[in-house]
């Protein structure tokens, strides 16, 4: 996705000549809260912030002062061409609630806000534009953020049980990132996401003739039994009703082979004063370890499990005092033959 899909064109309202004297800037900033300086043909000299203003009111003596005696005359800025998800990183580091975007004559055509941006991407999922080896050398570096590190972390361990030749289920695959991660073992990959940005993103990014990004709902979904050799669902089952999760899960054990792997990962419910305590708006279906594992032992009646608990990138034995994420990883069992 690139910035030119969603700027906002209506920036002339939200800008001023570098000459406004600054009384009359402060009566057209709007809760945009900036102001873009430009000159006649668009070109941007600077920005004014609500920011600028009050630091301004601190002083005295500034009612003759112009919007060019204040103004950040070295702005950040996008570029039309630039990817949506590396300017929304910018602007998130950065702490910048709107950016500008210029053409490649730096002339202003328009802008960007970051609730805009907030609501494209979902706060869980991550958006990396970086093959599998340069993730291993930012993660030894200790170059990647928490939730980049664990979202990483937790597909690498799944493609440990993945072998040459397998075909994958990854629902929901979010961005795609771990379908490329999974197919440099498997064979075919079935990679299920609801989002058309991030199947959009998944195919812009991650094409691979192994992999096939496929936008549907999980309810929708229909394989024919024992069909994969692997069942890869990250961070899926809390964002499901009771009902829908459930179901969901139960399909996945008919559409694993027997032999087969399953490797799901959710987070177990925490409790704050005796009370449920979720932080995420979109989960849920978050469920306490006790109840989770008690629920995966009943659908996946002809697998054997093993649970663990994920510290950073380490996984090990999931134990009671344990907190954060689940982690099931099942084996069908294989037909007896007589």
């Amino acid at each position: 996705m690139l910035v030119n899909e969603f700027i906002n064109n209506d920036f002339l309202t939200h800008s001023c000549p570098p000459s406004l004297p600054l009384k009359d800037a402060i009566t057209q900033m709007d809760d945009t809260g900036c102001i873009f300086v430009i000159k006649e043909n668009n070109e941007l000299v600077g920005i004014l912030t609500d920011g600028d203003l009050r630091r301004l009111n601190q002083k005295k003596n500034w009612s003759g002062l112009a919007v060019s005696n204040v103004m950040n005359k070295k702005p950040k800025w996008a570029r039309e061409t630039d990817e949506l998800i590396n300017i929304y990183k910018l602007m998130i580091s950065k702490n910048l609630n709107v950016l500008p975007v210029l053409d490649s004559e730096s002339r202003v055509v328009g802008f960007l806000s970051i609730h805009q941006l907030t609501r494209i991407f979902s706060p869980e999922r991550i958006y990396p534009t970086f093959q599998q080896n340069y993730f291993l050398k930012l993660k030894n570096q200790g170059t990647l953020d928490e939730n980049e590190l664990k979202h990483f972390s937790r597909y690498n361990f799944a493609l440990q049980f993945i072998e040459q030749g397998h075909t994958i289920l990854d629902c929901a695959c979010g961005t795609g990132y771990g379908s490329a991660l999974l197919a440099t073992r498997a064979n075919s990959i079935y990679s299920i996401d609801s989002s058309d940005e991030a199947i959009n993103f998944a195919n812009a990014n991650y094409q691979n003739p192994s992999i096939k990004f496929i936008k549907n709902r999980i309810e929708s979904l229909s394989f024919e039994n024992n069909f994969f050799d692997a069942s890869v669902t990250i961070e899926t089952f809390e964002h499901l009703d009771k009902s829908s999760g459930k179901k969901f899960l139960e399909n996945i054990a008919k559409w694993t082979k027997p032999g087969g792997i399953v490797f799901i990962s959710s987070p177990m419910l925490r409790y704050k004063d005796g009370k449920p305590y979720v932080t995420n708006p979109f989960h849920i279906n978050e469920m306490p370890r006790d109840q989770f594992i008690k629920l995966i032992n009943s659908v996946f009646k002809d697998f054997s499990f093993s649970f663990f608990y994920q510290n950073n990138d380490t996984f090990l034995p999931l134990l009671e005092e344990n907190t954060g994420f689940c982690i099931a990883l099942g084996r069908r069992n294989k037909v007896k033959t007589k």
